[in-house]
């Protein structure tokens, strides 16, 4: 996307270069005022355009490594959950174990 806009802008700087050769040859080398400001306003709108197109990638590169580092952080803290829970289940099935041998032992 970046490296699109920047061809565009190189592309309309040689164009506008071309066509400011091209009016230099009709007008014995002397460039209307009008068109050199026209085409000072067109580069300097698509320097801008440019800036910008860098700017939204770097805004949106960063909102991705945000979202990614809380994905992360999401998805350890459900990890730890799941472990809390299967120790806690473990836990209990030790424990009826330990109750049923105790019963056991107590009924014989």
């Amino acid at each position: 996307m970046l490296g699109k806009a920047m061809n565009e802008v190189k592309a309309l700087a040689q164009r506008l270069q071309e066509q400011m050769q091209a009016q230099q040859q009709q007008n014995g080398g002397q460039i209307d005022p009008k068109d050199l400001a026209k085409i000072k306003g067109q580069l300097m709108i698509s320097a801008a355009k440019a800036e910008n197109a860098r700017e939204s990638h770097s805004q949106r590169t960063s909102q991705r490594v945000v979202q990614y580092a809380l994905e992360q952080k999401r998805d350890a803290e459900k990890h730890r959950q799941e472990m809390a829970m299967k120790a806690q289940e473990h836990a209990l099935d030790i424990a009826a174990e330990k109750q049923k041998q105790r019963l056991k032992a107590f009924s014989e």
